[in-house]
């Protein structure tokens, strides 16, 4: 399940590489950062799996840590981004 989430995650990514151009860097950065912080806590949840582990023990721990964190990368980028438009708009 863990590297299932990932090729998403990279796949999604790499599909959207192009979106770049309608943005600014600064916010294109933080998307680049969203997608790395966003493999890292998987990978961290995926790192305190035993062998006998199934999906839902990493969906578990997954939203243990995301619980940890508070506001997601994601949730920040997000809102950036949605300013950033409307600042266009």
């Amino acid at each position: 399940m863990q590297a299932d989430l990932l090729k998403s995650i990279r796949e999604e990514y790499d599909h959207n590489v192009a979106q770049q151009i309608f943005i600014s860097p600064t916010a294109w950065a933080m998307v680049k950062q969203s997608k790395e912080e966003t493999i890292k806590i998987i990978n961290i949840a995926g790192n305190q799996m035993t062998a006998t582990s199934m999906g839902m023990d990493l969906s578990a721990k997954i939203f243990e840590l995301v619980a940890e964190i508070g506001q997601l990368p994601t949730e920040i980028t997000v809102e950036h981004l949605k300013k950033e438009l409307q600042e266009l708009f």
